[in-house]
Parts: C-alpha cells; structure tokens; sequence
C-alpha cells in the first residue's frame, strides 16, 4: 500500500496537498486528526474541518496514533479506504508535553530516549498499515537552535521521526509556498 508523507514548514500549504491526495482517492476516507482541543488551535481546527467533507470519517487522536492505524478497517470501515494522518508533528507534541509533565526535570537527550518506544512503534504500524497512507508533519530542523530542553528533544524527536519515515515510505515531498516538492518518488 501507498505510504505518503508531506513535509514542511507552518502554513507552507501540506494537509492541502494531503487532502488533495485524498479527495481523488475513490474510497472512504478515514481522516486522523491528532490536535488537541486548545483554544489556540481553535481558529485552525475550525478552518480544517470546514475544508473537510461531510462523508470522511474524523477520529481525533492525539496520542494513540499507531492503535489508530493498526485499526485502519475499524467501525466497519472499507478495505479500499485510505487514512490522512494530520500531523505527526502534533502528535510528538502531545507526548513529549505529557512526559515533560511526568518528568519535570529531564535534559533533552533524556526527553529524546522517552520517545524511543513511541517512535518504533509508530513506524511498525506505518508499515503495517494495509491502507494507502497519507501523512503530513511539520519540518522542525530548519530555524534557530532551541535553548530549552523540550524544544530540543522537540527538534530532535521531529528530526529522527522524519529521517526514519524517508527511508521506508513510497514518497515523500517537502511543501513550501504552497508547492509540493517531491523529495522521493516511488521505485520503479
């Protein structure tokens, strides 16, 4: 099955492209959405799901992604389906603020190793997942260095999520201005 990730900086027009991808799919479309309710991602939240349609099926799941996905026929879904994931990045977010919590006092390097289990994981179940895939995630790498031990382990775990995906999905493109550069096409 077809595994996608598109990558990129804040508002650089990636879940466009995902959504994009996924209204030319003929399917049901199981949409996943891993935000959590905050009041400032409200306005955000709000303009992803007036884009949606009414007929995708939208789970929210901000911590239990690869459940999710190793679930992808649940609730009597269809087979030809196809799963949007937006996005990975938040998803990271929402662990690392939970063990941050748990562990108050943690360097970088030790927030990096509490997600270890949570990464492998997510990428068994990619792999696994027997649906096309779609993927979007936020590119952290490309700014200033952070100073504060959980924006590190941020950057970090964002980082090796992203270079792990690249080598074992179909494609992969980096989205900027509103474009969708391919970084990876699939093998011929």
């Amino acid at each position: 099955m077809t595994k996608v990730l598109y990558l990129g900086g804040a508002r650089s027009g990636k879940s466009h492209h995902a959504e994009s991808r996924c209204h030319g799919h003929n399917g049901p479309v199981r949409y996943i959405a891993t935000a959590n309710q905050h009041p400032s991602m409200a306005e955000r939240i709000a303009l992803h799901q007036q884009r949606r349609p009414a007929h995708w099926q939208c789970h929210e799941v901000p911590l239990a992604l690869a459940e999710a996905l190793r679930q992808p026929l649940a609730q009597g879904e269809s087979p030809d389906g196809i799963v949007l994931v937006d996005c990975l990045t938040l998803w990271v977010t929402n662990h690392l603020v939970e063990i941050s919590a748990r562990l108050p006092d943690a360097n970088a390097s030790e927030l990096e190793e509490a997600m270890t289990g949570l990464l492998d994981d997510l990428c068994e179940a990619i792999a696994a997942c027997p649906v096309p895939l779609v993927m979007v995630s936020t590119e952290a790498g490309m700014g200033w260095p952070a100073e504060d031990p959980l924006s590190q382990a941020f950057i970090g775990v964002c980082g090796e999520l992203h270079q792990r995906l690249g080598t074992q999905l179909d494609q992969l493109f980096f989205c900027t201005a509103g474009h969708a550069i391919p970084l990876k096409r699939p093998s011929a």
